[in-house]
């Protein structure tokens, strides 16, 4: 964000909100896609994957890979679950007198908290993947064998090693001094 886009007004003329946020790049078709779709797509996801929970919580799905698939089906649902607030908090355009500083630190954490989700959601798809690769080949079978609760702990915990400090490296602080 540069100093030019508020250049655009005098001194003496106080931009409207609608004009100010338009000087900042939140074009209206993103804000309200942002704002009003994608919370609308997430809650109807949660509503769908909490129904997979359920389904995969039967006693029927005793298989090893369905604990991959339970554990990724509430992985989804907390990542939707936070994709409601970013949406509503995106821009003030539609709700402005909602806290800014708050929303900022929403926005803030959302960033950090959605890459280790997602990261985490696609290690749990490898080991799905290395769950059904064990069927038919004998050096996976052999050397994937612990329990899948361990597995997933260990998965946790590499995403989360490896994104919490990539995550403090994606806020650049500007400094504009004299």
């Amino acid at each position: 964000m540069s100093n030019q886009s508020f250049n655009n007004f005098s001194i003496s003329q106080t931009p409207s909100l609608d004009q100010l946020l338009d000087s900042l790049g939140f074009e209206l078709w993103m804000t309200v896609t942002t704002t009003f779709v994608i919370p609308a797509i997430s809650f109807i996801g949660i509503v769908f994957c909490s129904l997979s929970v359920w389904i995969f919580f039967q006693k029927n799905f005793k298989d090893t890979v369905f604990f991959y698939y339970r554990l990724l089906c509430i992985v989804y649902i907390i990542h939707l679950i936070h994709n409601i607030p970013c949406g509503l908090l995106f821009s003030p355009r539609y709700f402005p007198q909602i806290n800014t500083y708050f929303s900022a630190l929403y926005i803030i954490y959302y960033y950090s908290m959605t890459t280790i989700l997602f990261h985490f959601e696609e290690t749990l798809q490898m080991a799905i993947l290395l769950t059904r690769m064990k069927i038919f080949n004998s050096f996976v079978n052999r050397h994937f064998s612990a329990k899948p609760w361990t597995i997933s702990l260990a998965f946790f915990l590499t995403c989360f090693l490896i994104d919490v400090p990539a995550s403090t490296l994606v806020f650049k602080i500007e400094s504009y001094g004299s």
